[in-house]
């Protein structure tokens, strides 16, 4: 099987993984949010925000290290492997001391309990992480799927069991450690590689050096993500951090649907090209091409059916979000573009010019933020298009010199899928216009109407894609070189 097959079979289980884990974690997001009091959510907000930043450190970059490692021997998957395990316990350690101290910033006392338990899962999840990085470098995305979705699907229905049993934030905490158990033991069962006895800190340190760099890029991420909710938060209050925090919730939802289903395998197949720049560079183009086929089309029908499906959907008290979300579809487009580059630069093994990048985006973003967030949360939101755009242009300046990219050919890659996203806009506003109101049966309507005319042009002018994605799949693996 080809390289182009191999990536689709890898983006279609990413995809379908993806899909299974955003699906059931967001809807046990929401349903929480029900089920909790106003104090027990804050908890679990609390808790989230921990567990995201740290998880960062546990993993440090080791996955990364080890699916873009071009020679890698038994040294490097052990030493890999005992020094994750340690780093976790390290973790564990530190969380369990400080619970208190950071308990007592919040003022919530049991917030040291919840983060104390919660700091196993950072010895669980060290054990899994060299089981991921071998699927995931012989793009066994199936298998990851299997081991991500069934530990979602389980440990989600546990955690509304346990809210509705009135177990409150600690339903989220046991979540977590059954979602990395489970994961846990079936990659184990799905990957058969075993560690050995063995320990190199010359090996170690080859992936440590390029794992540490992956993960300052992550916190460098992790904080352009959150920044702006901590300044609004601080100069604007919490009403209009409420709307902002709902646009961005579906604005994260659906730039994650795209980049996550796409990541890792074009991360993955970056690293096999590295040293075949001629073919790295059709690659890039293809992937761009695929990713534009899906976030234009995607994010131009969210700015269209926010105005009425929000509404509809979540009730007249969440319209004020209306503007900040079609603000975020505009960014979520160039979202998706960034992050075809934001995998490259590491793919290629230039992750220190990568996290550089991402230090600028983020001193512009902190610029741009606090200026913007002295008048409107809208006008924050339109920061990240601004601080993207500039972002991208320096991401291209670079590639030009890395791969040798052709600016126009780039251009001429991704700009297909918009005409077919401004005829379903068009389209879109003016069957509201059409009637005076935009009921749920109209809504399913315009959905349908827009979704045919998608599938049209895939038909029409990409009959290779669909070729693809309805090929047999291979049941092996592809090795790296």
């Amino acid at each position: 099987m080809s390289l182009k097959k191999k990536s689709i079979d890898g983006l279609k289980w990413s995809f379908f993984e993806t899909i299974g884990v955003r699906l059931f974690s967001v809807s046990t997001y929401f349903i929480l949010a029900k089920l909790l009091d106003p104090a027990a959510f804050g908890l679990v907000a609390l808790t989230n925000t921990f567990i995201f930043f740290s998880e960062i450190f546990v993993e440090q970059g080791f996955v990364a290290a080890l699916v873009q490692k071009k020679d890698l021997v038994s040294y490097h998957l052990s030493s890999a492997f005992w020094g994750n395990l340690v780093l976790g316990v390290l973790l564990f350690c530190i969380t369990y001391l400080c619970a208190p101290w950071i308990a007592s910033i919040y003022d919530e006392p049991v917030l040291a309990d919840i983060l104390r338990v919660h700091a196993i899962t950072y010895i669980i999840s060290s054990f899994a992480k060299v089981h991921l990085a071998m699927l995931q470098r012989e793009l066994l995305f199936k298998k990851i799927a299997i081991a991500r979705t069934t530990a979602i699907v389980v440990s989600c229905i546990v955690s509304i069991i346990l809210a509705y049993l009135g177990y409150g934030a600690w339903s989220l905490v046991f979540q977590q450690i059954i979602f990395n158990f489970l994961q846990t033991i079936l990659l184990w069962i799905l990957d058969k590689w075993k560690p050995n006895l063995e320990f190199s800190w010359h090996h170690f340190r080859e992936i440590f050096s390029f794992g540490s760099k992956v993960m300052l890029n992550q916190s460098t991420s992790y904080l352009i993500r959150y920044t702006d909710t901590l300044l609004i938060g601080y100069f604007l209050g919490t009403g209009p951090l409420g709307y902002y925090s709902f646009a961005q919730k579906i604005f994260i939802t659906l730039t994650d649907l795209v980049n996550l289903t796409f990541n890792k395998v074009i991360f993955s197949v970056f690293s096999m090209l590295q040293n075949e720049r001629e073919k790295l560079v059709k690659e890039f183009y293809k992937f761009a091409d695929l990713m534009a086929t899906v976030a234009f089309p995607l994010f131009t029908m969210a700015f269209v059916f926010t105005p009425h499906a929000v509404p509809l959907f979540f009730g007249e008290k969440w319209a004020a979000s209306t503007p900040i979300i079609q603000v975020f579809s505009v960014a979520g487009i160039l979202m998706c573009f960034y992050s075809c580059f934001n995998n490259l630069f590491p793919g290629i093994g230039k992750v220190g010019l990568n996290l550089r990048i991402k230090i600028f985006y983020l001193a512009v973003s902190l610029i741009l933020i606090y200026i913007a967030v002295q008048f409107s949360v809208e006008l924050v939101a339109a920061t990240h298009i601004l601080a993207m755009l500039i972002t991208l242009i320096i991401m291209i300046t670079f590639t030009r010199k890395f791969i040798n990219l052709n600016v126009y050919q780039y251009l001429a890659s991704i700009i297909k899928p918009l005409p077919v996203s401004l005829l379903i806009a068009v389209l879109v506003y003016i069957s509201s216009k059409a009637v005076k109101e935009v009921t749920l049966p109209i809504l399913i309507a315009q959905a349908f109407v827009s979704v045919a005319i998608y599938l049209g042009y895939l038909i029409m002018f990409k009959p290779d894609l669909l070729a693809e994605l309805r090929a047999p799949r291979s049941k092996k693996g592809v090795k790296a070189q």
